[in-house]
């Protein structure tokens, strides 16, 4: 801080100094809003399933369900030996598929997170008329 000599200078400096504690008080509360708005249980869910539909834990655990799902097919459980060679085809290829196509799981994962957890805008209030 420079040498104040006169009155002015101190006007001047009181000015200055009154200037970045209002910069200063603004900045503050505009990161208060933005923790306050963080610390919302809906915020904290919607970060942490997109936190997680952006991992390779995502896309892993989705080939596991998908091959789970498709292992339990109706025709699993045939004996017909044809029925079981589709269902062993269809298990192979849907695993295949989530194995070399993970981030087409993840945007189709991210996408239906966002759709669940958007506000509903098509409804719109009812009324009172």
């Amino acid at each position: 801080m420079q040498t104040i000599n006169s009155a002015l200078d101190l006007k001047n400096a009181i000015k200055q100094l009154e200037g970045e504690h209002e910069i200063q008080g603004l900045l503050l509360k505009e990161q208060f809003f933005i923790t306050y708005e963080n610390m919302r249980p809906v915020s904290l869910i919607t970060n942490t399933l997109k936190n997680i539909t952006s991992s390779n834990i995502f896309a892993s655990v989705l080939g596991l369900l998908g091959g789970y799902i498709s292992k339990k097919s109706p025709t699993d459980k045939s004996n017909h030996p044809i029925k079981r060679l589709l269902s062993n085809v269809l298990e192979s290829g849907v695993t295949t598929f989530i194995i070399q196509h993970p981030s087409v799981i993840k945007l189709v994962g991210g996408l239906l997170i966002q759709y669940l957890f958007s506000k509903n805008k098509s409804k719109s209030p009812k009324s009172d008329n």
